[in-house]
């Protein structure tokens, strides 16, 4: 793989943020391929955390989906600097994951009994205060409100981190996403 193409394949954890240095699958359907891996991996690990409650007497479950992952500051600025939207391969990612968690959730509302869910939107929430953001009290949707680099994309916040340099917020602005990696 191209070292340009790796961070396309950014994905993010509590730990941090990592990408692949190759594809084993070539890069034909690509996302799709790597939607497919991560669902098998991740869906018995989810399937049996939920299992384990619901043997414990869990019945009712909250679960929100995610939002466009390629839009946050961190993932946006992987684009070239001639592109300054979201980074479509992560969006794309984010919505197979919402796809897969519904129907996970719905296959365990019919297999378990008395298994009850609430699926919060938080993808339709995110983009309707992306899209207007006014309504919502907000005036800056695109760039973290603290980190350094394109859009403040670059987690630094507070001089804790290898890199040092961040800025901070415009106390007149209202930011829509606080930090590189969090909406």
């Amino acid at each position: 793989m191209d070292e340009e193409d790796a961070e396309k394949t950014a994905f993010i954890t509590p730990w941090g943020m990592y990408y692949y240095k190759m594809m084993l699958f070539g890069l034909r359907n690509t996302v799709a391929t790597y939607m497919r891996a991560m669902t098998t991996i991740f869906h018995d690990m989810i399937h049996k955390e939920i299992k384990e409650m619901y043997k414990k007497g869990g019945r009712k479950f909250g679960f929100l989906n995610l939002g466009e992952l390629g839009c946050l500051p961190a993932l946006r600025m992987l684009n070239p600097p001639t592109k300054n939207g979201c980074l479509q391969e992560a969006s794309k990612l984010a919505k197979l994951h919402n796809l897969e968690l519904n129907n996970l959730l719905l296959g365990m509302h019919k297999r378990l009994e008395g298994f009850t869910y609430s699926l919060y939107d938080f993808n339709r929430s995110l983009k309707l205060r992306m899209n207007h953001l006014s309504r919502y009290g907000f005036k800056e949707g695109k760039k973290a409100c603290c980190g350094t680099g394109r859009f403040r994309g670059i987690y630094s916040c507070g001089g804790k981190r290898p890199v040092k340099q961040f800025e901070g917020c415009n106390p007149s602005l209202v930011y829509q996403i606080h930090f590189s990696f969090v909406m």
